[in-house]
């Protein structure tokens, strides 16, 4: 995909996904333009914060978003920015309704003034709720929780602005990344940081299940999408890695990665309300539709993972 001075816009750029679209569509040759919230943590983006264009705003201040958005223009709109879940812990429901779902309405609207080429939007797994199958972007969601309920409803009122007014947004569902620069409390950062310490970890079920994918892939899902929205505009993407992994199995090899020796206490920690039976992408519409396909499975993604944060581990060294 050539940018052609093309100008990007990416809301929650200063997170995991968000930090890695900016480095992937810098190289690519893209004006890259962020929004960043007053006080926003920048560690992830500092060594090419000079090569972005940062706009303070809040997606929950109509004004001042509608006044950056028309200065921006944007050609692509990215829209990453997410109140989730971390540790098992979440925001107040009306925090994360305001921000995953007000937002991304506003955002939206603001949109409306520029004639932009794509508008991907970010959805979640934690939108379908329980299953006991593999995962389909047809199946009735039964989100379990605010954050799962308030990610469904941005998902339908993408689509459904979408539809109704033939603007090319798509939605990309995500889930469950992990690669350089994720937060750490988040499993796979969590275990490799413990385990390079030779801490000790303190882990749920050992059975539970995600679908893991690296962060290499995901963003490849984004690029490739930036010329196929208005083909598909309102559709839903799953992108996963199309396998699921119990999180012993992650646990294990990055324990032998790293060649460490830390002792893993398991069901230390609740179980949740929200863990499903199967944890798995039907990714098989991505894949026709996008043409987009996971080059990495659980291994070779942790194998990049570990030796990247063998490399960077001044990042979390005081968290």
């Amino acid at each position: 995909m050539k940018s052609q001075n093309k100008i990007a816009l990416i809301t929650g750029a200063t997170g995991f996904i968000g930090s890695n679209l900016c480095r992937r569509l810098l190289n690519l040759g893209y004006q890259v333009h962020i929004l960043s919230r007053k006080g926003s943590h920048t560690w992830r983006l500092d060594d090419i914060l000079e090569r972005l264009r940062n706009h303070v705003a809040d997606l929950r201040d109509r004004e001042n978003l509608f006044t950056v958005i028309k200065k921006i223009r944007p050609d692509y709109i990215f829209h990453l920015a997410t109140a989730g879940i971390y540790a098992g812990i979440h925001l107040p429901a009306k925090d994360l309704i305001e921000i995953n779902t007000i937002g991304l309405v506003n955002l939206l609207e603001a949109c409306n003034q520029c004639d932009y080429t794509a508008f991907i939007n970010t959805g979640s797994s934690s939108e379908y709720g329980l299953k006991d199958k593999i995962m389909n972007e047809e199946d009735v969601c039964h989100p379990l929780n605010a954050y799962g309920i308030s990610k469904y409803a941005a998902t339908l009122y993408a689509s459904f602005t979408a539809k109704t007014q033939s603007h090319p947004i798509i939605t990309l569902r995500l889930f469950s990344p992990f690669g350089p620069y994720d937060d750490k409390s988040r499993f796979v950062t969590y275990a490799i940081i413990q385990a390079m310490r030779g801490e000790e970890m303190q882990l749920a079920n050992p059975d539970s299940v995600r679908d893991f994918i690296y962060s290499e892939d995901v963003i490849d899902a984004y690029i490739n999408s930036m010329d196929k929205t208005s083909r598909h505009k309102g559709e839903i993407f799953n992108i996963g890695s199309g396998r699921e992994s119990k999180i012993s199995e992650a646990v294990s090899k990055i324990l032998e990665l790293t060649g460490s020796k830390s002792s893993v206490i398991w069901n230390a920690q609740s179980p949740r309300s929200w863990e499903s039976v199967c944890w798995q992408a039907d990714i098989s519409k991505a894949k026709k539709l996008l043409g987009w396909q996971p080059k990495y499975d659980l291994n070779s993604g942790l194998i990049k993972t570990v030796a990247w944060f063998k490399k960077n581990q001044q990042f979390y060294a005081n968290q």
